[in-house]
């Protein structure tokens, strides 16, 4: 299920009637550097009196492929992701010309945890057939997530080996469900998200999932029109 940001369902088919802007939360978004789980980045809230963005050095892996995060606004999120029934979100991609393999994938999240609240994520590539994931290419190591803030927290998911075909597509994602059972108390986090037409290789999918791995191969993703995750996709030729 999707929600909007005061928590009330959305179903997709809302979701395309209402638009982009039904899921806008009322408060205005900066970037500042991140205090918490060991993440380079985040986005603060500063009830509406923008900050300077704290600068960094260039990244070492260089230039994100795949940049939808370039051009979200800090406002437009997707909702709920976690514990104990969405379970899983992702992005479906299309490998561009000179690229040979995935080598990190960063989400963008918000949402408090509250005391001893916590998800256990992997993220995950697979290939896509437009209805549902088909062969697993690879996936990276579990990370905790217990946000101690309401800041969009990069949530980076790093691979290996995770190679790839000039003009495939792919889903991109990240999943609670190979740990389901990790997860503590019922907390769930928001997505950052861009316009549907900010990316045209792909779009934002999701599942209900609730721990059933075989779900991903084997059930159609519902997609969330005019959506795309605000995400940075890395690449190695």
């Amino acid at each position: 299920m999707v929600t909007d940001h005061l928590g009330g369902p959305r179903s997709t088919e809302a979701l395309a009637v209402a638009g982009v802007e039904a899921l806008l939360p009322t408060r205005r978004t900066v970037l500042r550097a991140a205090g918490s789980l060991g993440l380079v980045g985040a986005i603060s809230t500063h009830g509406g009196r923008l900050l300077a963005p704290v600068r960094s050095g260039p990244s070492p892996e260089g230039e994100a492929v795949i940049n939808t995060y370039k051009v979200f606004d800090g406002h437009r999120v997707v909702a709920p992701f976690g514990f104990p029934d969405t379970t899983t979100y992702g992005q479906t991609v299309t490998i561009p010309a000179g690229w040979s393999a995935i080598t990190k994938v960063t989400f963008y999240m918000t949402g408090r945890a509250e005391q001893s609240q916590k998800l256990v994520v992997r993220g995950e590539i697979y290939g896509w057939n437009g209805v549902h994931a088909t062969t697993s290419i690879a996936e990276s190591e579990k990370q905790s997530i217990a946000f101690d803030n309401e800041d969009f927290n990069e949530v980076k998911l790093k691979f290996s080996n995770a190679l790839v075909e000039v003009g495939e597509q792919y889903v991109v994602f990240a999943s609670i469900d190979p740990e389901y059972k990790e997860a503590v108390g019922d907390y769930t986090v928001s997505w950052g998200a861009v316009d549907g037409g900010s990316y045209n290789g792909g779009g934002l999918v999701f599942q209900n999932n609730a721990g059933k791995e075989s779900d991903w191969t084997s059930t159609a993703w519902t997609p969330v029109p005019n959506f795309d995750a605000a995400v940075k996709i890395f690449m190695s030729a």
